[in-house]
């Protein structure tokens, strides 16, 4: 299961617009010695120019957001894409990269069940769209120099990439 918990809370250098994580908190009951669940639900998008916000995900609410990353800055010195928040272990093939304008997407990762749904948007969270689930058995990550998305499945045997546009 993804373990890692997004709280988001950060402006975007690029556009000016601050991103906000809303929680869910899930009570617990009064004498139970379990804690409640807090976890991500949503993303604010607040536009300081015009002071107006949008929720990323709209009103749903059954949802669980565990990652959520854009390109922030080109690295001179390193010459490579640096990333909010990123690990290491999503990011790959981030050296001598040219120099380029960054990105204008939003990449965002929901926990559903043991799977990770992985949904691109623009940086003003318009154009939502699932760009495909990850199962539990199965590893990705953004190959910065290619501009991919990757998912590898390495089972019973077999090898298999997919690849999308990053």
């Amino acid at each position: 299961m993804y373990q890692h918990i997004t709280v988001v809370d950060k402006y975007d250098p690029i556009s000016g617009l601050y991103y906000k994580s809303i929680s869910n908190e899930e009570k617990k009951a009064m004498f139970s010695k379990v804690s409640g669940s807090n976890h991500t639900s949503n993303v604010a998008i607040f536009n300081p120019q015009d002071e107006t916000f949008t929720m990323l995900f709209g009103e749903k609410k059954d949802i669980q957001i565990n990652l959520f990353l854009f390109e922030t800055e080109y690295d001179e010195k390193y010459m490579r894409i640096e990333f909010q928040d990123a690990n290491s272990y999503i990011v790959r093939n981030n050296e001598k990269i040219e120099k380029r304008a960054m990105k204008n997407k939003l990449l965002i990762g929901l926990v559903k069940e043991e799977n990770m749904e992985l949904w691109t948007a623009n940086r003003q969270g318009e154009e939502l769209n699932l760009l495909t689930v990850v199962p539990k058995a199965s590893s990705w990550h953004i190959d910065v120099k290619n501009s991919k998305i990757r998912v590898i499945d390495v089972s019973d045997h077999r090898f298999k990439i997919e690849n999308f546009d990053w």
